[in-house]
């Protein structure tokens, strides 16, 4: 019956550990997804900035705070 037990528990630390790689995937991927979209909006306001765009200058030090984790 030990043995029985001890099956059941592997299995279910088996099942949580594949749940828990595929979320960590998934919030993985979300993360690059944001990464890349953030990117792109540094992008276009640092060109609007070189253009002396003053909301491109504004969008980017927000980028940047956002970045950091600061909230102003």
């Amino acid at each position: 019956m030990l043995v029985v037990v001890q099956v059941q528990d592997l299995r279910a630390e088996v099942s949580r550990a594949y749940w828990d790689l595929f979320l960590a995937r998934q919030n993985l991927a979300l993360r690059q997804q944001f990464l890349a979209g953030a990117q792109r909006v540094l992008e276009t306001a640092k060109v609007r900035a070189e253009a002396g765009d003053k909301t491109a200058i504004r969008q980017m030090a927000e980028a940047y705070y956002i970045g950091k984790g600061v909230e102003q």
